[in-house]
């Protein structure tokens, strides 16, 4: 997806009230890695006033450049309780980004985290042990 269709489509997503689940999956994958931030970004924009309960970003390449694209809306959201994020290529820099940022946090409770097929290595899967011993849910 390109910046342009993404600024395009994030305005009509602001306009939807009540939007509680978000599907972004495999929108980025024949995408270049340059192009990706500033779209995936705009995106995110758009629902990070919204009360989103699912957020699934599964299937995109966006490997650990990607994180810092959404990681201001994990930062703040206290809605969320599902996060899908299979086959993303966060490798154990993304991993350890995401997970820091999900520990600063203390207002989300996650109920579904899915991290699968991301190579977190070592680095990411203690990053992701350190939030997930402490959210009690």
């Amino acid at each position: 997806m390109s910046f342009d269709a993404a600024k395009a489509l994030s305005e009509e997503i602001k306009n939807i009230e009540n939007l509680k689940y978000v599907n972004y999956r495999d929108i980025f994958v024949s995408r270049k890695k340059t192009d990706l931030p500033a779209s995936l970004k705009e995106l995110m924009l758009a629902i990070e006033e919204k009360k989103i309960e699912i957020l699934d970003l599964s299937d995109n390449a966006f490997g650990p450049i990607g994180v810092k694209s959404f990681d201001f809306f994990i930062s703040k959201t206290y809605t969320l309780r599902e996060l899908y994020l299979e086959n993303n290529g966060l490798g154990p820099e993304g991993a350890e980004s995401l997970a820091d940022t999900l520990l600063g946090n203390d207002n989300i409770k996650l109920q579904v985290l899915v991290i699968n097929r991301n190579r977190l290595e070592n680095k990411g899967a203690i990053a992701f042990s350190k939030y997930l011993g402490i959210i009690n849910t």
